[in-house]
């Protein structure tokens, strides 16, 4: 596989040298550095237009430790020293004084150190790779001290943007936006009327969509169990459910679902493009109009979880946009209890008003987007409370009572 397509921790020194035979060119993808950046501020503001020009671009490598002859990967040369923690750190910390917007997805995310020993002297160090995300957030700015300019890339490296250049990158930015905002709002459409792959209970479904902000081409989506392998499989099953009753592709990509009198409860959705759709209706009981409470902050935040496993395995990197809908949802309430009204053991059960909460008082939610900069597993409960605040505040509350007061989660 490409060095490009791969995961960046999966990189080994074979790679690099790869890089070498192939005779890579620097230019509008890669940049091959002897050293780090130096201390100065003047090294600093060069790191930032470098980041820059790739973030305003098409993304691409920095590789720190590579000596490059005419443009072309030449020799590995070993960094000592390397912490890659310290470096992250670094590395944010200049982006963070010396750029507008910030850019997502590059200081403490994509930088990796990889381990290389020189053949020829046996001597041992590090190769440091940073991987720059063609940004949803562009143009981004390098500024300092009484100035700031724009920079992109082509083939003979980084150039400063002129003023209809700049233009132009201001309407691709809000052309990225607005995609993303027309998936969503066309998928949401499709599950307001019914149109969805696996048909849902009723009316009513909270969908969750995990979208990156730098879209896959071509996932081989016809059966992602072979990609991620078996340990992983639950990442791909519905929500409110450790397996599924049916696994199939279809137009879109993939799809899981599973069925409760002849009808699905919940189905996932891998969309060819790296995007993932969960949508559920066991989380409502529509006789009192409940939505579970528990069940529901539970399910958006098992959503995202396995939506960041999947995409993962599958080699898609963050950052991504988690988007988190309700429809259908007119004058349901809230249902705190943990006595169920469903099935069997909630026939002829009347609900305690007590857990109940104010209606919601309108037919479809729209949630605003999280961006998650890295598939953190045990940081999602705090990256979706204020989506969880939000739902809770949608029915009169100040928010969700499963936080305390420092954001901690104290619901067990």
């Amino acid at each position: 596989m490409p060095i490009a397509g791969k995961a960046l921790e999966q990189v080994t020194q074979a790679d690099l040298q790869e890089l070498i035979d192939d005779e890579q060119q620097e230019g509008k993808l890669w940049d091959f550095k002897r050293q780090l950046p130096g201390t100065s501020d003047d090294a600093k503001r060069e790191f930032a237009r470098d980041v820059c020009s790739f973030a305003n671009t098409a993304g691409g490598h920095i590789v720190f430790g590579m000596r490059e002859e005419r443009g072309v990967a030449a020799e590995i040369l070993p960094l000592p020293d390397v912490n890659i923690d310290d470096l992250r750190g670094r590395f944010e910390q200049i982006l963070y004084s010396k750029t507008q917007p910030r850019i997502v997805g590059v200081a403490g995310i994509a930088a990796h150190a990889v381990p290389v020993v020189d053949a020829a002297t046996g001597t041992s160090g590090h190769v440091v790779m940073v991987r720059i995300p063609n940004s949803i957030l562009k143009p981004h700015m390098v500024f300092w001290d009484g100035g700031y300019s724009f920079y992109a890339r082509n083939s003979n490296g980084k150039y400063a943007l002129d003023v209809q250049q700049l233009r132009d990158a201001f309407l691709e930015s809000a052309g990225v936006e607005q995609r993303i905002r027309n998936f969503r709002l066309e998928r949401i459409g499709r599950v307001a009327s019914g149109e969805t792959p696996s048909p849902l209970e009723g009316e009513v479904a909270l969908v969750t969509h995990v979208v990156p902000l730098n879209p896959a081409v071509d996932i081989e989506a016809v059966n992602p169990r072979r990609v991620i392998g078996r340990r992983e499989e639950q990442c791909l099953a519905p929500l409110c459910a450790d397996d599924w009753h049916e696994a199939y592709p279809n137009f879109d990509g993939f799809v899981t679902s599973i069925h409760y009198d002849g009808k699905s409860g919940s189905y996932m959705q891998l969309f060819h493009n790296g995007s993932v759709e969960f949508a559920t209706s066991r989380i409502f009981q529509h006789e009192h109009k409940l939505a579970y409470a528990w069940e529901a902050e539970d399910a958006i935040i098992s959503a995202v979880e396995r939506a960041s496993t999947a995409l993962k395995s599958l080699g898609v990197e963050p950052p991504v946009l988690v988007m988190v809908s309700l429809t259908g949802v007119r004058d349901y309430c809230l249902y705190s209890s943990h006595h169920y009204l469903r099935g069997s053991y909630g026939a002829g059960r009347v609900p305690d008003e007590l857990h109940m909460t104010k209606p919601l008082d309108r037919d479809i939610l729209l949630f605003p987007g999280i961006l998650v900069e890295q598939f953190d597993p045990d940081n999602t409960r705090r990256t979706v409370k204020p989506v969880l605040d939000r739902l809770w505040q949608a029915v009169r509350h100040q928010g969700s009572p499963s936080y305390d007061q420092d954001g901690d989660w104290k619901r067990h």
